[in-house]
């Protein structure tokens, strides 16, 4: 400050990004020695007496200026000979990226126009330790800050977008959730047993509740003042929430960032994961009193019943040691280490190495358990043991050489049992388990075998006729028996036939595991998009003479909610190309109007926009004189369903482009509802 001379700027570089981290955490540098004079400490040094001296940071090889830091003081050398490097110095980084090992940082593009008049060449191209002129070097400050300013707007810009993704993703997916709607700002104010209260409240008005617990480490009774609160739980929901147009999620999950985490699942989904031999979901059935709050009589019986099954095997084991050993276990640990090497005070890091090896010695003896005792036991009493061993471990009370021979010695044990062991081998008991779900719902809606199947559908017969030579060359197999057809449509395109159709699940299926276990039961373009390329490559046909593209009616909702012109023009309007039609289509074809939306009226505007563009600056493009017809005639749904008032007469492919540019200046604006809104209706 007191200093009057004018500001000196110096290009400074490390050799590894890792250094230059380093730098910003702890505001200090380091000069190379060179084995010639002149020597660059003393250059500074002489610049640093006579004025302000401005240091900008560069990593080799990075192409990117990282920050600028003020120099603090003088250099001094070290009293070891052998030194390469000067004393690490103080400095004062006045602008430096965030997260520069992910590459952030101004680049060298935007710099290649500065140059340095002290040397004759471009400002990029300095060497360590090289002095640039003073109007390159204010410039290149300037360009400094306003990039640190562009990204730091930028990163916030896409964490308010992350977050709106994250609740747009919870919306939709708790669109069937109205109760839950304004959780987040009423749990501020619970404790625990009241989260657990209105957790069960609420869910008593979704359908039938089965169980519902603590989950994570409250579950082992192993958690400490840190751990999460988190519910776990199980529900049947009534059977028209499950076959609706859009069915329930499996999982119930809370909104971001809220106080209390749950998960509420499916029993379905349940009987899935434990075909599976998922650990955490078989853990369920052995699951302690103690941290159980809500529970069934239906979930006894369940418990009772899947535990005679036999999900305790040798399958299991596997799955716990896989988690022991694999890239979420120990070889997690082994990158943890390799970090720590490089900051060993890292206590956040030192953390999650303890909580890592909690969470493998947890596996390593609930599998040692088993193989001892053909049983599970989840809870850790107070007293016991291994509970105090697991707590200390969470603690960090172990090294990692006592850890990994503790480790070892349990593998050693494990593998002992497993030679020896009578535990059976994984069992399919799908069978079993989907009859116990349906006789549950018969329990407890009486009226589950009077729901009627959609209407007798003597087009089956001609359907397997006529998929008969695709189905045979396809990569699916579409499951007959199991589906309802609705809608087919059939076009001949030259040499080839396009089928267009759409179809549903028997209730029974919907109803079981097997909904669940073929991607939530949506079957899609069994010969089409991807599938169709794999098939002309195989066959070296580039004109298949069939093609396929049926799909489950909850897939076809999606199109028409978010106003997908081609699938609402192809199922809804077009009448021409049927081949067979359910009594129940023609009642959604009733409704049509319904899915003339302000979502619809901004596709079929984008769509104009964009062949608009392509015929202007694309030569010899040629508009889709089919697509285009359909576009138009919903844009005329659109225009009579909000009252727009716009000739759409006359208009085709030789004025397109004169006509569009006005219609749509002339389109008022209109904000599309939200998706949640418009499923909902």
């Amino acid at each position: 400050e007191d200093k009057v001379a004018p500001i000196r700027y110096f290009i400074v570089k490390t050799k590894r990004i890792e250094d230059m981290a380093r730098s910003f955490e702890q505001n200090v540098w380091s000069i190379p020695i060179r084995k010639q004079p002149p020597q660059a400490y003393d250059t500074l040094n002489q610049a640093f007496e006579e004025g302000p001296v401005i240091l900008i940071g560069s990593t080799n090889g990075a192409k990117k200026y990282q920050g600028y830091a003020l120099m603090k003081e003088t250099i001094a050398l070290s009293d070891d000979p052998d030194n390469k490097m000067t004393n690490l110095f103080e400095i004062s980084w006045e602008t430096k990226f965030p997260n520069i090992m992910a590459g952030y940082g101004l680049h060298y593009n935007l710099t290649s126009h500065l140059e340095n008049s002290i040397t004759g060449d471009i400002v990029n191209n300095s060497r360590n330790c090289e002095e640039i002129c003073i109007e390159s070097g204010s410039s290149l400050v300037k360009l400094l800050k306003q990039a640190y300013i562009d990204h730091m707007e930028q990163q916030q810009l896409l964490e308010k977008k992350r977050e709106l993704k994250i609740k747009i993703k919870h919306d939709n997916l708790n669109m069937h959730i109205p109760q839950f709607q304004n959780w987040a700002e009423e749990e501020a104010t619970w404790n625990t047993e009241q989260a657990q209260s209105a957790l069960t409240s609420k869910l008593s008005e979704l359908g039938h509740i089965i169980m519902l617990s603590m989950y994570g480490s409250r579950r082992y009774n192993t958690y400490n003042e840190s751990s999460d609160i988190d519910f776990f739980g199980f529900m049947l929901y009534p059977s028209e929430k499950m076959v609706a147009p859009i069915p329930i999620s499996h999982v119930l999950k809370n909104p971001p960032f809220s106080v209390y985490d749950y998960s509420i699942h499916q029993m379905e989904y349940l009987c899935k994961m434990l075909l599976e031999g998922d650990t955490k979901m078989i853990e369920s059935l052995y699951e302690s009193s103690h941290s159980i709050f809500y529970e069934s009589e239906l979930w006894s019986d369940f418990k009772a019943f899947a535990r005679n099954l036999g999900f305790l095997s040798v399958d299991l084991v596997s799955k716990y040691l896989s988690e022991a050993e694999g890239y979420r276990g120990r070889k997690m640990i082994a990158k943890f280490m390799k970090k720590l090497e490089k900051s060993p005070t890292d206590q956040q890091l030192i953390s999650k190495i303890n909580k890592k090896w909690y969470i493998i010695m947890r596996c390593l003896i609930f599998a040692e358990y088993i193989l001892m005792n053909n049983d599970l036991n989840v809870w850790f009493p107070d007293d016991s043991s291994q509970r105090r061993y697991l707590l200390d471990i969470r603690n960090g009370k172990y090294s990692f050489v006592q850890l990994s021979d503790t480790y070892d010695g349990y593998m050693s044990s494990i593998h002992s049992l497993l030679a020896n062991t009578t535990l059976p081998r994984g069992l399919n008991h799908e069978d079993a388990l989907n009859e116990w779900l349906m006789n549950a719902r018969k329990q407890l809606e009486p009226g589950i075998t009077t729901i009627k199947q959609p209407s007798n559908i003597d087009a089956l017969n001609d359907l397997k006729e006529l998929l008969q030579d695709g189905l045979a060359s396809s990569t699916q197999d579409l499951p007959i028996d199991d589906i309802h057809i609705l809608y087919l449509t059939k076009q001949v395109k030259g040499n080839r036939i396009e089928y267009l159709g759409v179809f549903t699940h028997t209730v029974k299926r919907l109803l079981t595991i097997a909904d669940i276990s073929e991607s939530e039961g949506v079957y899609t373009n069994i010969l089409s998009g991807k599938s169709l390329k794999q098939y002309i490559k195989k066959h070296g046909l580039y004109d298949p003479p069939v093609i396929y593209n049926i799909i489950e009616i909850s897939r076809l909702y999606t199109h028409l909610f978010k106003g997908a012109p081609n699938w609402i023009y192809d199922t809804l309007y077009n009448t021409d190309l049927i081949v067979y039609e359910n009594m129940m289509w023609d009642e959604l074809r009733q409704i049509r109007n319904k899915f003339v939306s302000k979502r619809l009226l901004a596709q079929c505007k984008g769509w104009l926009n964009n062949e608009v563009k392509k015929l202007t600056h694309v030569s010899n493009y040629e508009i889709s004189r089919d697509m285009m017809m359909k576009v138009l005639l919903l844009l005329h749904q659109c225009f009579e369903k909000f009252q727009v008032e716009i000739d759409l007469e006359g208009i085709d492919e030789n004025n397109f482009q004169d006509r569009i540019p006005n219609v749509l200046k002339a389109v008022p604006e209109m904000v599309p509802s939200s998706y949640n809104s418009v499923t909902k209706e």
